[in-house]
């Protein structure tokens, strides 16, 4: 849910961004691309500290979380117009594509402090990768109702990245704060 809105924020940032820059250069003008912040530098630039190990993990997690997030969002995203055949052939591909990543944890190993955070980002993964195979068996099998298919496991990996969220937010703003970092 955070990474979505900080998604939709750089979004409507990015579009604020390339219209004063259309405005000031001209229509043709593009604003360059920014590299997105990861979530380690996301913590420090608040103030909050974490360590080099923690800071690690929570990029290597986040990688591995975003494989699925990505592909699932399209998924969704397409899932309106699946009668199309790009649109069923994308669905389809980006499903099988979580159905094949692994869910464990990520090959940086958590930190003591952030093992329950882990436990929670292994179980949304496995979460949405249950409801890929899942609406893939339903795809495969011509149902209508396809979607339906995966609600229980697509219900659960969003109640995993809801405590995932809750759980970073209270360990983060347990710490003392430092000033964060001048731009």
């Amino acid at each position: 849910m955070l990474r979505s809105l900080q998604i939709a924020v750089l979004l409507i940032t990015l579009a604020g961004g390339a219209s004063t820059a259309a405005a000031q250069q001209g229509e043709d003008a593009v604003p360059p691309v920014t590299a997105p912040t990861t979530m380690s530098a996301m913590i420090r630039n608040a103030g909050y500290p974490i360590s080099a190990e923690e800071a690690a993990y929570l990029d290597a997690d986040e990688e591995a979380t975003d494989q699925f997030v990505r592909a699932m969002l399209t998924a969704e995203l397409q899932a309106p117009t699946i009668n199309d055949e790009f649109s069923r052939q994308t669905v389809l591909a980006e499903l099988q594509r979580v159905a094949a990543l692994d869910p464990g944890p990520v090959s940086v190993p958590a930190p003591a402090a952030l093992a329950e955070l882990n436990r929670l980002a292994v179980a949304r993964r496995t979460a949405m990768r249950q409801t890929a195979q899942q609406w893939l068996e339903g795809l495969n099998a011509n149902d209508p109702n396809w979607v339906a298919r995966g609600s229980e496991a697509y219900g659960a990996a969003r109640v995993a990245e809801n405590d995932w969220y809750n759980l970073i937010r209270q360990i983060i703003t347990s710490r003392p704060q430092s000033a964060p970092p001048s731009p």
